[in-house]
């Protein structure tokens, strides 16, 4: 595992472009700006609202009714075997956080389908987690937007209180006391996606005192759009960083059912 480091929050960073494969890197630093309205459909996983996809839904995507888009997309998720050592969990996050991310970044609801799935890491703390989710779009379009909108430069100011609602809650029951500001930073993209591609590392940490230094908690956000589908895996933990190998096999296991299914 990665040493725990606190995230650099002041600097500029450029995006990296969607086609190409990159690996994890250290923070790359990007300033918090106050988020404005962004025309796109809703943010994946978010506010999931009934829009039934028909014949033109997308370029080259084959249409799917309500139940074939709610099947596809729980088939797109993380899987129990895939993850040696965790157990099932409840999802992660609290919904308030979601809505609360969604209406920062000002994206209204119109997803067909969704579908989550998370794990806690057997014998650890409750906040080491990883949770995958999916959601199905009535548009490639509206997908793309919903992706754009997450790596626009209005995100990681929208992304630090959802960091605070997401996590504090949960580490509180292990006992540990975060601070109130989260430090967001964005990621190169671990794998080859097809659109839209983004990644943020979201941290927090505990005060610390003369007998216990400050302990930190990551939490890792990664997705793209594939179609009509937009893709997130979050990984959570506590002391250090999520294993990268693991965190990208794990993403790319998710791009290739996205693009089986979706693309």
């Amino acid at each position: 595992m990665d040493a725990p480091q606190p995230p650099p929050v002041n600097g500029a960073s450029p995006r990296p472009h969607p086609r190409r494969r990159l690996s994890f890197f250290p923070f790359l630093p990007l300033p918090c700006r106050r988020a404005g309205p962004v025309a796109a459909a809703v943010l994946a996983g978010l506010l999931a609202a009934g829009c039934t996809a028909g014949p033109g839904a997308g370029a080259g995507a084959p249409s799917l009714t309500p139940s074939e888009a709610s099947a596809a997309a729980r088939a797109a998720v993380l899987r129990p075997g895939e993850l040696a050592g965790y157990r099932p969990a409840p999802a992660l996050g609290a919904r308030g956080a979601r809505a609360a991310l969604a209406r920062c970044l000002g994206l209204p609801g119109s997803g067909v389908a969704h579908a989550a799935r998370a794990f806690a890491r057997a014998g650890g703390l409750e906040v080491d987690r990883v949770a995958s989710q999916v959601t199905v779009f009535a548009t490639a379009r509206a997908a793309n937007g919903v992706a754009e909108a997450m790596g626009s430069q209005a995100a990681p100011s929208c992304l630090e209180p959802f960091a605070r609602r997401a996590l504090v809650p949960l580490a509180r029951r292990d006992g540990l006391a975060l601070q109130a500001t989260a430090a967001v930073a964005p990621l190169a993209v671990p794998v080859t996606a097809p659109a839209g591609a983004f990644a943020y590392r979201m941290a927090l940490s505990t005060a610390g005192t003369a007998g216990q230094p400050p302990i930190a908690v990551y939490l890792d956000l990664a997705g793209f759009a594939d179609g009509r589908a937009v893709v997130e895996l979050e990984t959570v933990s506590a002391g250090s960083l999520f294993p990268a190998r693991l965190e990208r096999r794990l993403l790319a296991a998710l791009a290739a059912r996205a693009r089986s299914r979706f693309g």
